[in-house]
């Protein structure tokens, strides 16, 4: 059933009061999660920091474009000057 697909279990961003990361777990084509495992060996980080830096950057970009990467899966167009 799942024999294209890899599972890799990642770290989510600590967002909660007591500031601990919790547990997740992502399922990625085995090209991507390949791809994954390089660019964090070549960057020198661990897969679940690689994925926290790219959403992070992924966050800024967003926003720096006038949108609010909000807690609901869409981005919202800021409204920072109201």
């Amino acid at each position: 059933m799942y024999n294209d697909v890899s599972v890799l279990t990642v770290s989510e961003i600590g967002v909660t009061m007591s500031n601990k990361s919790v547990a997740k777990t992502f399922r990625f084509k085995p090209e991507i999660a390949e791809m994954l495992k390089r660019l964090a060996k070549r960057e020198r980080r661990s897969m679940t920091n690689l994925i926290e830096v790219m959403l992070l950057e992924r966050e800024q970009e967003a926003r720096a474009r006038g949108l609010v990467v909000s807690g609901s899966a869409a981005a919202e167009p800021c409204n920072d000057s109201v």
